[in-house]
């Protein structure tokens, strides 16, 4: 790009609205434009590339929050701007900024007269890949945090895509290994864990969620009892479960109509006899 026409280099005030981003980033791939519905209409909404939430804009604009971020940007216009990928077609896709950017179709659909001054930073299709995906993850991490189920997806499209090595999401995302794999996972978890996930912590989810994997004998487990309990707990909670598969692997049970039976598959160790009687007390 010629930065000899670029209007960046006139507009150093701009940078301020922008402190996410290197300005000589923007100075060497892209510039900044005005927002008016014109140029709106050449956002490409549904192409989320670079979008890294779950949910469907249908659901966004019924939110709440989101309402109130529709009416906060009518009232005192648009703080920070949108970032975007110029593509091939002549339309924008959505780097960062995809719930801003639903607020201005909602407005737009009120006031096609409304102008964003200096608000869409615009990158070339030139821009490395790289550098696309490091704003897109600073900016819907840090600006306005994921869900964990959200980052469990931006995770595990980083790794089919080979973008980053496990040791470069760490220091990306600033979290441990273990962590990292937890999350990552959670894209997977039950559904009732998956429910309970933002309450409780990926940590605590994980060790819910291997207990109810665990839950072999099809015991009725409270989540809601899980969830008040400590990690330390829960962990606990786990071994006696994998404790108690162990111990029921050598023997099954057999119930009839009018006698069960008890099967032994390896031979009676004091601690198997004890499970047996505890299991008799208990029935």
């Amino acid at each position: 790009m010629d930065l000899k026409n670029n209007p960046l280099s006139k507009r150093e005030n701009s940078f301020q609205s922008i402190p996410k981003v290197d300005k000589t980033l923007i100075e060497k791939y892209g510039e900044i434009k005005n927002i008016n519905y014109k140029f709106f209409e050449k956002i490409d909404l549904e192409d989320k590339t670079f979008i890294n939430r779950l949910d469907k804009s249908s659901e966004i604009v019924e939110n709440e929050n989101f309402k109130g971020l529709v009416e906060s940007i009518k009232k005192i216009g648009l703080i920070n701007p949108i970032y975007l990928l110029e593509k091939d077609n002549g339309k924008y896709i959505i780097i960062s900024g995809w719930r801003r950017s639903l607020s201005l179709n909602e407005i737009y659909k009120e006031n096609k007269e409304k102008i964003f001054r200096e608000k869409a930073i615009i990158f070339s299709s030139e821009t490395p890949l790289n550098i696309l995906e490091n704003i897109s993850i600073d900016e819907n991490t840090k600006r306005k945090d994921l869900s964990i189920l959200e980052l469990s997806y931006k995770f595990n499209k980083m790794s089919e895509n080979n973008n980053y090595s496990i040791e470069e999401c760490l220091e990306k995302f600033n979290i441990g290994k273990s962590q990292f794999h937890a999350i990552k996972k959670a894209i997977d978890f039950q559904d009732e864990v998956k429910n309970i996930l933002e309450e409780v912590g990926v940590v605590k989810g994980d060790l819910i969620n291997k207990i109810l994997k665990y839950n072999k004998q099809n015991k009725k487990i409270n989540l809601n009892d899980l969830a008040l309990k400590t990690r330390e707990e829960l962990k606990e909670f786990l071994k006696n479960i994998k404790e108690k598969n162990k111990i029921k692997e050598k023997y099954s049970i057999r119930e009839g109509k009018e006698k069960t039976t008890i099967v032994i598959k390896k031979d009676l160790s004091d601690k198997i006899l004890k499970e047996i009687i505890k299991l008799i007390e208990e029935n």
